[in-house]
């Protein structure tokens, strides 16, 4: 049996005493939609605990939710711990390779109870919707996937309560159980009457851009790939042993955002062996980091007491990428509205 429950969207904002609160945290969706919010639990073909969480095109709501929501709610495994997962966030931003970030506990606590753009379980707006899919739990990308409903995207996340593997280095089947998750949703999702099934894309950020390249390697129903700073092409992810590995199949447009630090280690000659179109869009100062397309970093950065100065460039680039995110999928002309924060290339076009 599946049981339905609600999530609760939760901003990525920090404040210090003293400073004014803002009453959301969140940067406003641009779309003309209302953005509501649903998820669902439920186990995949193979009994494992999924959890799918869905952004839609909506009407009006009143009932914002927060970040504190969208945390305690972001499990496949339904009987965890809420406040372990409120404790396990703040953990995250801690973490060096992440953000390295400590937030203090009073800070933390007041923020979270924060208000985002998202509204629970309304009435999901007439007409059939352009599908994006990605590998993530609800609390990852609040912020991307709020702009991506506002503007009239059906956003649908899976998450799973996956084993640790550490053998991704020497194993090419390593992505497969996360490629076959991801298509489990394609195919569920296909099936919705709300859904335009010509209009699908992919979604990947990091370790979530391997199975959403991979699916497009696999799977002709996914029109478009993006890829926000994942490391396809760098050599740590090793992307070339995995079974599902089939670059001439992939003939769809790759719009490949990626940071300086992605830059560097991205590997020109794998790209090189792609024919398809790509977008790559570099993100010039080194300040912005691979978590400020996440909410872990759009928590931080709301809190100008952890970014400082940064926080407004950081916001800025943040916009302007999801307005380029925006044109690609909608198939217009990207235009940089910054050439000193971000540079544009097109390659195969």
């Amino acid at each position: 049996m599946i049981e339905k429950k609600y999530i609760f969207l939760f901003p990525l904002f920090i404040i210090s005493i003293g400073l004014a609160v803002p009453a959301i945290f969140s940067i406003q969706p641009t779309g003309k939609y209302s953005v509501g919010f649903d998820i669902i639990h439920q186990k995949n073909k193979q009994g494992m605990p999924i959890l799918i969480s869905t952004w839609y095109p909506a009407s009006e709501g009143s009932e914002k939710m927060t970040w504190s929501d969208y945390i305690r709610l972001g499990s496949a495994e339904e009987n965890k711990e809420p406040n372990k997962l409120l404790e396990e966030f703040k953990q995250t931003i801690a973490i060096k390779w992440i953000l390295g970030l400590s937030i203090p506990e009073q800070t933390f606590d007041s923020s979270i109870h924060k208000h985002t753009y998202s509204n629970r379980g309304i009435a999901m707006a007439p007409g059939k919707f352009p599908l994006i899919i990605a590998l993530s739990s609800p609390q990852s990308y609040i912020e991307s996937f709020e702009f991506l409903a506002s503007h009239g995207f059906v956003v649908v996340a899976v998450d799973g309560a996956f084993p640790n593997d550490t053998m991704m280095d020497q194993n090419p089947l390593f992505f497969v159980k996360y490629t076959d998750l991801l298509e489990e949703l394609l195919d569920l999702m296909t099936s919705k009457n709300y859904i335009n099934p010509n209009d699908i894309s992919v979604f990947g950020h990091g370790f979530g851009i391997q199975p959403a390249m991979y699916l497009a390697m696999r799977n002709p129903k996914i029109k478009r790939v993006i890829n926000f700073d994942g490391g396809f092409f760098g050599p740590r992810s090793r992307s070339t042993i995995s079974i599902d590995y089939r670059p001439q199949n992939l003939h769809i447009p790759l719009l490949h955002i990626i940071t300086r630090e992605q830059e560097s280690e991205d590997d020109k000659t794998l790209i090189k062996t792609l024919s398809n179109p790509i977008t790559r869009v570099t993100i010039k100062p080194d300040f912005f980091k691979h978590h400020d397309l996440s909410s872990f970093g759009r928590f931080a950065t709301h809190t100008a007491m952890v970014r400082g100065d940064k926080s407004d460039s950081i916001n800025n680039i943040f916009s302007d990428i999801h307005q380029i995110t925006l044109s690609f999928l909608l198939n217009k002309p990207i235009i940089l509205k910054d050439t000193s924060t971000l540079f544009l290339e097109n390659i195969n076009h």
